[in-house]
């Protein structure tokens, strides 16, 4: 799922209950939100070096742009955020409100 297969497939191809991968998917999705919470607002990652990326992304009727954050150190990822337009507003967007980077 976390490459875009849909959960009707995952139940398809490993016999599962929809019910029981649709929670799994919440499930992780909480955790994933408590542990990013935990080391990254906190201040729990080291921050030495930080690699930043945008990305051109193209959805139904447009196009959308992506700036993302990760601790080479790591490789956990920091943060992102999705914009409509390509602009300095995208790249200043604080990924780790607790921090001034």
């Amino acid at each position: 799922m976390a490459y875009g297969c849909p959960l009707q497939a995952v139940v398809a191809a490993f016999a599962l209950d929809e019910r029981t991968v649709a929670r799994w998917q919440r499930e992780s999705g909480h955790q994933c939100r408590r542990l990013h919470e935990h080391l990254v607002q906190a201040g729990g990652v080291l921050l030495a070096q930080v690699q930043a990326d945008e990305l051109r992304i193209r959805i139904v009727g447009g196009v959308v742009w992506l700036a993302s954050a990760l601790s080479v150190t790591s490789r956990l990822w920091l943060g992102g955020v999705v914009q409509l337009r390509r602009d300095r507003s995208l790249v200043r967007v604080p990924l780790c409100p607790r921090h001034d980077h």
